[in-house]
């Protein structure tokens, strides 16, 4: 990798460990814990986003382009394939059962299992929109035979 890439991916790795803490740390009790979660992807998007428009050049407008339409698609396909490995396994099933009927959260089981789904597209979605990102760069910055 070039050392430009480096630089350009080292915040948004940087922005995504606080999440990743967030998600399996769970320092707050819900709904807080679920409200904080999706604001601080919405920070983290709300930055990816605004640096994208700052100095873009050709090659960078084109990298945003391909990872709306490469990454988010991919995000989307391994959310499906999450789906069913979810219901295809008892064990991954009843770690989801236990995190939703858990008596820590104040929530019904339903509005927690549909924010742990919601979460998982969101998250599933901006890891494949950053690895489409570094495909594109370290296409890019090849040199051309």
């Amino acid at each position: 990798m070039t050392k430009s890439l480096v630089r350009k991916l080292s915040p948004m790795v940087l922005l995504m460990v606080p999440f990743l803490y967030l998600i399996f740390a769970a320092p707050f009790g819900e709904p807080a814990q679920t409200i904080l979660e999706v604001s601080y992807l919405c920070v983290i998007f709300g930055i990816v986003v605004w640096e994208s428009r700052r100095n873009a050049d050709e090659v960078e407008i084109a990298a945003a382009r391909f990872i709306t339409a490469i990454g988010a698609y991919a995000g989307i396909a391994c959310t499906v394939g999450f789906l069913i490995v979810m219901t295809r396994s008892t064990a991954v099933a009843d770690f989801i059962a236990s995190l939703a009927e858990s008596p820590a959260n104040d929530l019904p089981p339903a509005a927690v299992g549909f924010g742990l789904g919601a979460m998982t597209v969101i998250t599933l979605m901006f890891l494949c929109a950053i690895i489409a990102y570094a495909a594109w760069s370290w296409r890019a910055a090849r040199p051309q035979a």
